[in-house]
């Protein structure tokens, strides 16, 4: 891969990147088990160049049928970057949780969270749809981004939640 970069700037505020050309080489090694199992385990691990350093990644993730109506998916994410002529490094966490249920064929409810160290910041994501008919469907979603890390050193204690919407949408198709 090739990226370039105009202009330096800042990862997480704690790793500088320089402007300049940059070619990545990656290699990565996975193991999935099929689509059909219940059940299914996934490992994969990832070793390159990022930008004038490198980087180490390893991802577990679990998906968990557990009927038909309801299914159960959870993912973590480490990554270790080194910028070793920068003496700058950077460990960063993700974590997810998704969450789909179906109460029938018409209503289904979807929750996602999220949790991300670099950014020390959570995300909720809840959708429910109900569908009238084909073509129309309502939606109702909910989104908060929530600070996990309130107590800084500098400036003011920050709020629990760093951002809060509620969306309604309906979709209608004109058939002919």
């Amino acid at each position: 891969s090739y990226e370039d970069v105009p202009e330096a700037f800042s990862i997480e505020d704690k790793v500088d990147v320089p402007a300049g050309q940059y070619w990545y080489h990656e290699v990565d090694l996975s193991a999935r088990p099929p689509d059909g199992w219940l059940f299914r385990p996934e490992v994969e691990l990832e070793a390159g160049s990022f930008f004038d350093g490198s980087k180490y990644s390893f991802e577990a993730e679990s998906t968990w049928n557990l009927s038909r109506f309801f299914e159960l998916n959870g993912e973590y994410q480490l990554n270790f970057i080194r910028f070793p002529d920068r003496d700058q490094n950077l460990t960063l966490h993700l974590a997810r949780l998704r969450v789909q249920a179906a109460l029938n064929t018409k209503a289904s409810l979807r929750a996602f969270f999220q949790f991300n160290s670099g950014a020390e910041l959570g995300s909720l994501n809840l959708r429910f749809r109900y569908n009238f008919r084909e073509g129309n469907d309502l939606w109702l979603v909910y989104n908060e981004g929530i600070n996990t890390d309130r107590n800084q050193l500098t400036g003011p204690r920050l709020p629990r939640s760093d951002s809060r919407s509620l969306m309604v949408k309906y979709t209608y198709t004109f058939i002919r």
